[in-house]
């Protein structure tokens, strides 16, 4: 693996030396796996051999090997900025599609959802958190934190927001719970899946929603879909698994664009936390979906096919 480690980094610019380690599968533990794609793009025309596996037993598609953690915390620290060619603060373009977003959000929630009022909302991954200026200005308590430094000092500065530099294994929650936590896009970064979902579990109460939005229908061939810097991608039936693990029950999953056109084919999940009625779900959802990561590779080459 050390070849792989090398070569990968090489091809960053990282003149650290960084240890890849072989996992499970995040959702159902399963060691039950196989290679999806030998290599990930690194935007362009570069690509990097680094495996993405898919699991023979829930279809959880995920980075395997991964590097060690102080990787990732460089990564997103100190250089993903300087590749996804933004500067050290957001400029207007992007904030305003953050406020354009969370209305958007907001909107949903409130008319097509029926949620009658959100009195405190967590964000997970928030940057600058324009996006929660117009549950704010609603009167909702807003909360946030992301790994970005620059970007939440901006946010923070410019609209005296509760948002804090910091990743989701190690942020301290403010408050006991939420109505609302937000996971826009986020997810799939995160360093240890379980570990956060647990986290989550424990700022929870009966019926606090959960939103999760990530890439989930491939818009390009499979080759480039899959990029380094995304540790899992999710699907409508992983997502759904994943929630009913942890004592949430899904109530919508949808490719609709909830947040508006700046995030094409992404998937959302809406799921209510209820630990006693999802219990045995998720086991009971698993045998029903055993088999399903035949279907899964054939909707993601369906790309390589037209």
């Amino acid at each position: 693996m050390n070849n792989i480690s090398n070569d990968y980094l090489k091809k960053l610019k990282i003149n650290k030396k960084f240890k890849l380690k072989k996992i499970n599968c995040e959702i159902c533990l399963s060691k039950n796996h196989e290679v999806f794609v030998h290599s990930v793009s690194m935007g362009g025309d570069k690509y990097s051999k680094l495996n993405y596996n898919i699991c023979k037993n829930c279809s959880h598609l995920f980075l395997n090997p991964i590097f060690e953690k102080k990787f990732y915390d460089f990564y997103y620290d100190e250089y993903y900025k300087n590749i996804a060619k933004r500067g050290e603060e957001p400029n207007n373009e992007f904030l305003n599609d953050q406020f354009f977003r969370g209305k958007k959000l907001k909107n949903f929630l409130y008319k097509e959802l029926k949620i009658k009022k959100i009195k405190s909302l967590l964000d997970i991954g928030c940057s600058a958190g324009a996006n929660l200026l117009p549950f704010k200005k609603d009167g909702t308590y807003v909360e946030g934190f992301d790994p970005d430094r620059d970007y939440v000092n901006f946010g923070k500065e410019k609209y005296n927001l509760n948002i804090y530099h910091s990743s989701a294994e190690e942020y301290v929650f403010k408050r006991k719970h939420y109505d609302l936590i937000l996971i826009l896009g986020s997810l799939e970064h995160v360093y240890d899946l379980n570990f956060v979902m647990k986290k989550i579990n424990k700022v929870a109460v009966k019926n606090t929603i959960l939103c999760i939005s990530g890439r989930g229908r491939p818009k390009n061939f499979l080759r480039k879909f899959f990029n380094h810097n995304h540790m899992r991608i999710f699907t409508n039936e992983t997502l759904e698994l994943l929630m009913l693990k942890y004592g949430w029950i899904p109530n919508l999953t949808t490719f609709y664009n909830v947040t508006g056109k700046s995030r094409p084919n992404n998937i959302f999940c809406f799921a209510n936390y209820d630990p006693i009625k999802s219990k045995g779900m998720f086991d009971k959802t698993l045998k029903l979906r055993r088999n399903l990561h035949k279907n899964t590779k054939y909707n993601f080459k369906f790309y390589d096919d037209i």
